[in-house]
């Protein structure tokens, strides 16, 4: 992309592992207490501007999420199937090394 007025836009991708652990425990009863590793993917959009050559402010949101995780109940016998996403949304400072 293209730059305007100094303001930077990026788009992003990415595709990974997670893993995902899920504790539940109401009153101290250890009601569900399992874990597993699966495919996790990612989008985002962002803009980003230089304040100087070191230094960059950035604006970004983020998308994220993995295939859901079969977990086991260890109070009664049932298997519970669990969603992981998430959205952020957040604004940073970025530092250049050895510019």
């Amino acid at each position: 992309f293209g730059s305007v007025r100094g303001v930077k836009p990026y788009v992003g991708v990415g595709l990974g592992m997670t893993e995902v652990q899920v504790d539940y425990q109401p009153s101290d009863i250890n009601v569900i207490k399992d874990d597993g590793v699966k495919i996790a993917w990612q989008g985002k959009v962002g803009a980003s501007y230089q304040v100087n050559q070191r230094f960059d402010v950035f604006t970004e949101a983020a998308y994220r999420a993995s295939q859901d995780i079969d977990v086991r109940s260890n109070l009664l016998p049932a298997k519970i199937e669990v969603e992981n996403e998430q959205f952020q949304v957040g604004v940073g400072l970025r530092m250049r090394f050895g510019y």
